[in-house]
C-alpha cells in the first residue's frame, strides 16, 4: 500500500507588517513568559518533523582593485592619510592589535604559507632515478621539487 508523504504547511511572517498587539495578548504573553517551560502545554502546537527551507540567492558585486586599476585618490582621502602620517607613533591606539614579543616571535615560522609559482620545464633525468621516484607513489614531480627545494635551501645555508 502506497502511502502519500505527509503534507507540509508553510507559514510566512512579513515582520515589518504585524499588527501591534492587543493588551490581552500582551497580559499573555508575559505570563507565559514568567512561567517554567515543564508547565507549559505544547498539546496544541503540532510537531515539525521536516524543516524544509527555500534556498535564496543574494546577488552581490565583488570589488577587487589591482594596482593598476585603483580608483583616483581624492583631495579628502590624501588629505586624511598625510593627517596620519604626520601624527606620532605614540599617538596610534593599538589596543585592538598588541605589538608581538619577543617570546611570542620565538616560535614565528617564516613562509609558513609560501606558494611559489610554478613554472613548468623539460629535463632529463637518470631513468634509475625516475624509476625511484615513481615506484614512491603518486606525485613524483612534486617530491622531486621536494627534494630539490631542500638541497637549495641547505646551500643557501652554506
Amino acid at each position: 500500500m502506497k502511502t502519500n508523504p505527509p503534507k507540509l504547511v508553510e507559514y510566512r511572517l512579513d515582520l515589518n507588517n504585524l499588527p501591534p498587539l492587543t493588551e490581552e495578548q500582551k497580559a499573555e504573553l508575559e505570563a507565559l513568559a514568567a512561567q517554567p517551560d515543564s508547565e507549559i502545554d505544547f498539546s496544541d502546537i503540532p510537531e515539525v518533523t521536516e524543516l524544509r527551507m527555500k534556498s535564496t540567492t543574494v546577488k552581490s558585486k565583488m570589488v577587487s582593485y589591482t594596482l593598476d586599476r585603483l580608483p583616483p585618490m581624492t583631495d579628502a582621502r590624501f588629505e586624511e592619510l598625510k593627517a596620519l602620517a604626520a601624527r606620532p607613533d605614540d599617538e596610534i591606539d593599538l589596543s585592538d592589535a598588541p605589538e608581538l614579543t619577543d617570546e611570542q616571535w620565538k616560535n614565528a615560522v617564516r613562509h609558513r604559507f609560501y606558494r611559489p609559482v610554478k613554472q613548468q620545464i623539460t629535463a632529463r633525468l637518470d631513468s634509475d632515478v625516475l624509476h625511484w621516484l615513481k615506484s614512491q607513489g603518486k606525485g613524483y614531480q612534486s617530491r622531486m621539487n621536494e627534494i630539490l627545494r631542500k638541497e637549495m635551501l641547505a646551500a643557501m645555508k652554506r
